[in-house]
């Protein structure tokens, strides 16, 4: 999994209610996925399983 692929995830795994609801809480200006925290959880649990360290670079 490359960087470009894990955009692509966040992308499928957004909820776009919760990103709406996230951006009135901060103040950031640059792109929100919207991804709750189990699904990022998951996402995370699957880069350990692999090569992280490929991944990292």
């Amino acid at each position: 999994m490359s960087f470009p692929d894990l955009n692509r995830i966040l992308e499928e795994n957004s909820d776009p209610k919760y990103r709406d609801f996230n951006a009135g809480l901060v103040p950031y200006e640059g792109r929100m996925y919207g991804v709750r925290m189990p699904v990022l959880r998951t996402i995370a649990k699957t880069i350990m399983k692999g090569d992280w360290r490929s991944f990292l670079e």
